[in-house]
């Protein structure tokens, strides 16, 4: 009403002024530009580390100093099980990634300020392009970047080109039936209800179980109880069998069920551990992880050996950029001793990939792994996982006791 009064007392060219005033005030300035995004495609397998996308990248605007947004989009071959962007969150930089449309923003924090072009710069530099399939499809996927400054310009569009290709994965088998057993004077079978896993396949061309340590001849003996499911008998001694033939994965592992290792000593008895390793190869002759189990034999007088201590596998969960620490209870629940021995120390063996591990705010590193430095059940508590910044996923480390 206040406008419309004051256009009744102005003259019509003054009008047009006032308008031209107000509509360009909705543009104000020139729009952002970026460059140096990189030109060649990059090429990224399955399983390798999250790449850059634009380590050089450069942002320009001649009259404003702060940026709003930038904005990562996936092209039309985005597959949302398959790819994800990653980027370690700033204190004024915060990000938003919409795995159903695929689009990563990097929001400044507060938004009606916006923050420095270096820092915008810097930010977008280190976004990562990442695979989280175990069986992704061999394509071309784009991503498409901007930025947006605190007037609401929006620069031009770059775009990255990701060729991905699929890695073969190793076969992963596990069974239930791992923990040590005393064997002597008996036949055991060796794995119970074992399965057998390939993100890639279906299929098994050969599979390997031998004593791999402690064998004595002739009281010590691996056999096959019933049918071989049809595979071919490549080798067959008291200490190790190999059988091939490309067949589904269900009939390996019925054949493996059949496993069993003998013990029949004659005039004497060789007391100690035997431990036998199974292993298996995919359609693409790649070795799974290797299973083990220990089978005691005790001596015929005197005291009986000490059975090692049986422990399980586990897994916990965490969100994206936050530590773990482990609990006593999350080791103790998972050993069993057979002499009925308790928890007294476990030991690091392996490090994560994706992350670290610190005792206290000490890093576990491999010095720490070569000298078998054990980590007391009151220790516990001040071991944790960190993850790296803005991993995502699985990440795994071994442990013995």
């Amino acid at each position: 009403m206040v406008l419309k009064k004051l256009y009744q007392q102005i003259s019509p060219l003054i009008f047009l002024c006032v308008f031209l005033y107000g509509w360009n005030a909705h543009a104000q300035g020139n729009p952002p530009s970026i460059s140096n995004t990189g030109t060649e495609t990059i090429n990224y397998q399955e399983g390798a580390a999250p790449v850059v996308l634009s380590a050089n990248l450069l942002i320009a605007d001649n009259d404003s100093p702060n940026m709003l947004l930038a904005t990562f989009t996936f092209g039309g071959t985005y597959a949302s099980a398959q790819d994800t962007l990653i980027f370690a969150e700033t204190a004024n930089i915060k990000a938003d990634f919409d795995e159903t449309s695929g689009v990563l923003r990097l929001l400044s924090v507060p938004a009606n300020q916006g923050v420095s072009l270096a820092d915008m710069q810097t930010a977008m530099r280190s976004v990562q392009y990442s695979l989280t399939s175990d069986n992704p499809t061999n394509r071309t996927v784009a991503v498409n970047i901007s930025v947006t400054d605190t007037q609401g310009n929006i620069s031009n569009t770059a775009s990255r080109s990701i060729n991905t290709s699929a890695a073969n994965d190793a076969p992963e088998i596990s069974s239930n039936s791992t923990a040590s057993t005393d064997g002597t004077n008996t036949d055991t079978r060796v794995f119970d209800e074992v399965e057998i896993l390939d993100p890639d396949g279906s299929q098994i061309i050969k599979v390997e179980i031998e004593i791999a340590e402690g064998f004595n001849s002739p009281e010590d003996r691996l056999f096959i109880q019933g049918s071989d499911g049809g595979l071919k008998v490549d080798e067959q001694t008291a200490q190790r069998i190999v059988l091939s033939g490309a067949e589904d994965i269900r009939t390996y592992e019925n054949v493996i069920r059949r496993f069993f290792y003998g013990h029949q000593p004659f005039f004497f008895r060789s007391p100690g551990t035997r431990k036998i390793n199974l292993r298996v190869y995919d359609s693409n002759n790649t070795v799974s992880n290797t299973l083990s189990r220990f089978i005691i034999i005790q001596p015929t007088s005197g005291p009986l050996n000490n059975l090692p201590p049986n422990l399980l596998s586990f897994s916990v969960e965490t969100n994206e950029n936050t530590n773990y620490s482990f609990l006593a209870s999350d080791f103790a629940n998972r050993f069993n001793d057979p002499n009925g021995n308790s928890l007294s120390a476990i030991i690091i063996r392996s490090l994560p990939q994706s992350g670290k591990l610190f005792l206290g705010e000490n890093e576990i590193t491999n010095a720490f792994i070569l000298a078998g430095t054990q980590i007391s059940p009151d220790q516990i508590p001040n071991l944790s996982y960190r993850p790296a910044a803005g991993f995502n996923g699985t990440d795994s480390f071994t442990w013995n006791a």
